[in-house]
Parts: structure tokens; sequence; C-alpha cells
């Protein structure tokens, strides 16, 4: 396997434990100020992070943008523009302390981290 995709997948196992350990607090909160068990507030917290996690993976492109110079002359300048406003924008999140806290909302890491509260949920 290659050295990135161990690291991408270390990255996304430890911030899924993280975020399974906010839940897991979050859950004690919850059951101390209410009548609650503790299995029944993770499992169903855990489901609505499956549900926040799957989406966030939902993905699209915006098609307003691409839409606003159809019928006219210079639409493809200004596709051509929109796309390279698009990559401008990328680059500066990318070099950003931002994107560390940014990869921490990746759906798969939510979708994870929500399935491992349901698991916890049931080994309690």
């Amino acid at each position: 396997m290659d050295k990135s995709i161990i690291k991408s997948i270390g990255k996304s196992l430890l911030f899924s434990l993280i975020w399974t350990i906010i839940f897991c607090i979050i859950a004690w909160i919850i059951t101390y100020f209410t009548k609650y068990n503790l299995e029944d507030v993770l499992f169903v917290e855990g489901i609505f992070i499956v549900i926040l996690g799957l989406s966030v993976t939902v993905k699209s492109d915006s098609s307003g943008l691409s839409l606003r110079g159809l019928g006219q002359s210079n639409a493809q300048y200004l596709a051509s523009f929109n796309l390279e406003i698009t990559r401008k924008v990328n680059d500066n999140l990318k070099g950003n302390s931002a994107t560390m806290f940014r990869y921490s909302f990746n759906g798969i890491i939510l979708i994870i981290a929500g399935l491992l509260c349901i698991m916890v949920s049931f080994i309690i």
C-alpha cells in the first residue's frame, strides 16, 4: 500500500475515535440531566451522526454559475472564469491551517464515528 493511503486511513480513524469520544461525553451529559439510558442516547446519537455523515458526503456542482452565461456569446469564457475561481479557492484552502479542521468534518469520518457510537451502545 502507498504510504499516503495508510497515513490518510490513520488520520481518519484517529478523528473518528476523537468524535466518538466527544459524542460519548455528550451522551453522558444528556443522561445526567434526563432520565434516558446511556445506551439509548448513544444509539440514537449514532444513527443521527450516520445520517449527518451521509448527507455531508453528497456533493454536487452548482449549476447556477454555469447557467448564468447560457445563451450568450461568452458562455465558454464565463465557465472558464468560474472554474478558475474555484481552483484558486481550493489552492488557498490547501495551505491553510483550517484544512485539518475541515478534514475532521469529512462525511466518512462522521459515518465511522456514528457506527462506533452504535457499537459502543451495544457493548454497554
